[in-house]
């Protein structure tokens, strides 16, 4: 259901939401978002509130994690070897 109503044309077609990943992925957390409040207010349906964000993090978490990696990962040719870090900058230490 959350999914059917943040993927709902009229976001997009009518109220200006970008029809891209990042677009529909916001309007996805929002409502989202939005139940999870609601449930907050009925009492005993924390649960259910708990549930409703592990399924989401059990569906989208990975997939999330694997873009996010690759949108801020240096390319190949970005990517030199490792060395010491630099002391420049440093006051020596005392060595008794």
């Amino acid at each position: 259901m959350i999914v059917t109503q943040a993927r709902e044309p009229l976001f997009y077609r009518d109220l200006g939401v970008p029809d891209t990943v990042n677009g529909r992925f916001d309007l996805l957390v929002l409502h989202l978002w939005m139940v999870l409040r609601r449930l907050k207010t009925i009492e005993g349906r924390a649960e259910l509130s708990q549930a409703l964000f592990d399924g989401f993090l059990r569906r989208y978490g990975r997939e999330l994690a694997a873009k996010w990696a690759s949108a801020i990962s240096p390319s190949q040719s970005e990517c030199r070897p490792l060395g010491r870090p630099s002391t420049a900058g440093q006051r020596p230490t005392h060595q008794a």
